[in-house]
């Protein structure tokens, strides 16, 4: 009977885990680069007024302040942000990346049909040991 007990109890502290819902909303980075593109400054949005901007489009910036940290460092990385001035400085959008996500494609310019390539030849003969 005590070993019954023990299996129910068992079983019953087992606990599914949860399906992670995906959060709906723009990302932390997609927040970071629309903030800093709204920015009119020419040298560049300061960490401390990308962070109140954040904080005003309803971010809560204090609670996950190393994710905008850790978000801003991977896209200086990425050269999607441009880093002005020291660490906590300022940054502007790369000049190189469009602004949509989705950059477009130039057109493709006709090529000839490539041939097969041949076997890879050597240009000196490969000796084995047989031939010693």
């Amino acid at each position: 009977m005590r070993a019954k007990s023990l299996m129910m109890r068992a079983k019953s502290t087992k606990r599914r885990a949860k399906p992670q819902r995906k959060k709906s909303g723009l990302t932390v980075s997609n927040l970071i680069l629309k903030a800093v593109s709204a920015s009119t400054e020419p040298h560049g949005i300061s960490l401390a007024d990308l962070k109140k901007v954040l904080q005003a489009g309803g971010y809560d910036v204090a609670r996950s302040n190393a994710r905008v940290l850790n978000t801003i460092r991977r896209l200086v990385a990425k050269k999607a942000l441009v880093q002005i001035t020291g660490t906590s400085g300022s940054f502007k959008k790369s000049p190189r990346r469009s602004s949509s996500p989705m950059r477009s494609k130039s057109p493709m310019r006709s090529r000839s049909p490539r041939r097969s390539k041949s076997p890879m030849r050597f240009k000196t003969p490969i000796r084995s040991n047989l031939q010693r």
